[in-house]
């Protein structure tokens, strides 16, 4: 047979190898040789492995998927702060540094404040003192009370000695107004049995809620007063 090429079909003989594998050519004049890829025998055993419920764990790499913890930029109760710009929303830090705590909320209680008013009535005139006006915010269950005093020179003292009741504060003010009780400064002086001289003393109490957890805010307020001829 020299000078001639005989050719054989081979074909493989691997139980692994595919059933539909295409025949092996080898070239015996050449001496050379081809062989069915390892890749293309080895898949069709995987497959039949698959298909019965079995992994090849050698050739098949687990991918385990974490979720980070989410980020905090703020220190916790019991973690290491040096200002209270460090602890998170409620927390404050001690002078000098330490751990941020948790302080418990305000106990509001009943306080009052006292604001005095002189008129500047010329000769010949007297002081008339009219609305006393106020704007607030009331939280549910909360107040302010307002009570009035007086007397005709700055070193006498205040008339009467327990403040009379001029109006009460209970609800909000809508935005852009003024609120004032039913009865003027000098008229409830008056029904009191006390005639207004040039001084004006109110007392603001501010009352919380029955928990102490709520109390109410003053914004702004003023006393009206006219100068009325003497007869």
């Amino acid at each position: 047979m020299t000078g001639r090429s005989l050719i054989k079909q081979i074909r493989p003989t691997s139980s692994l190898a595919s059933p539909s594998a295409e025949p092996v050519q080898t070239s015996l004049g050449r001496r050379s040789r081809s062989f069915v890829s390892r890749r293309n025998h080895r898949e069709p055993a995987l497959r039949r492995l698959a298909s019965n419920g079995v992994t090849d764990q050698s050739h098949s790499p687990k991918y385990v998927r974490t979720t980070p913890a989410p980020y905090s930029s703020c220190s916790a109760v019991g973690e290491d702060c040096t200002t209270a710009a460090d602890c998170c929303t409620g927390l404050v830090c001690p002078d000098g540094g330490g751990e941020c705590v948790s302080l418990p909320s305000p106990v509001y209680e009943v306080q009052s404040f006292t604001r005095d008013y002189e008129s500047s009535c010329p000769y010949g005139t007297y002081v008339a003192w009219r609305f006393f006006e106020w704007q607030s915010t009331i939280p549910t269950g909360t107040s302010i009370d307002f009570a009035v005093q007086t007397r005709e020179l700055a070193t006498d003292a205040w008339s009467p000695t327990i403040a009379t009741h001029l109006a009460t504060s209970s609800v909000t003010t809508p935005s852009g107004s003024w609120e004032r009780g039913t009865s003027m400064s000098g008229d409830a002086l008056s029904n009191a049995g006390y005639t207004a001289g040039k001084y004006l003393r109110v007392t603001m109490t501010f009352n919380p809620n029955s928990g102490g957890t709520a109390a109410p805010t003053l914004l702004n307020w003023r006393q009206v007063f006219d100068c009325m001829p003497a007869q």
